[in-house]
C-alpha cells in the first residue's frame, strides 16, 4: 500500500503517538513505515526496537548522531521505500481512523477522472485556538 516518511529529531513523546497512530487505525496493515532519527535519541531507538520485536510491523529505522535537518533525514527514509506511493508525515500527527481506506477510496475516485495524471496530496494542520 504506503511507504510512511517519518523523520524525527529527539521528539520520541510524539513520535510514539504519531506511530501508534498509525498501527492502532489503519484498516489495511501491509503499511511500511520508514523512520529516521535525527540526532541519536535512545528513548524512540528503544521504542522502536520493541515495537519490531512485538508486532508484525514493517518497520526501519535509520539514525544520524548529529541533526542532519529535515530535508536530508526525509531522504534518508525515501531511500527504504519500498512501495510506489509514499506519504510524508512529520512525527507529531495523528491518523485518524481508518485514514488509509479512506485515503484508497478517494485515489479510486481520483483516477477514474485523472487516469493519466500523477497527484501530490497536501494536508492542512489544524491547531486548537
Amino acid at each position: 500500500m504506503y511507504s510512511l516518511i517519518l523523520p524525527t529529531y529527539k521528539n520520541p513523546k510524539y513520535l510514539k503517538l504519531c506511530v501508534d497512530s498509525i498501527l492502532d487505525n489503519s484498516y489495511y496493515k501491509t503499511h511500511q513505515l520508514c523512520i529516521h532519527i535525527n540526532g541519536y535519541d535512545q528513548e524512540s531507538i528503544d521504542y522502536l526496537k520493541n515495537l519490531i520485536n512485538i508486532t508484525n510491523s514493517d518497520i526501519i529505522y535509520t539514525i544520524s548522531e548529529e541533526n542532519i535537518g529535515l530535508t536530508e533525514a526525509t531522504l534518508m527514509c525515501v531511500k527504504n521505500a519500498k512501495y510506489e506511493k509514499i506519504i510524508v508525515a512529520n512525527d507529531d500527527q495523528y491518523f485518524s481512523k481508518n485514514w488509509d481506506y479512506n485515503l484508497h477510496q478517494w485515489e479510486i475516485e481520483l483516477n477514474k477522472k485523472f487516469p493519466d495524471y500523477v497527484y501530490v496530496i497536501g494536508y492542512r494542520m489544524t491547531e486548537p485556538l
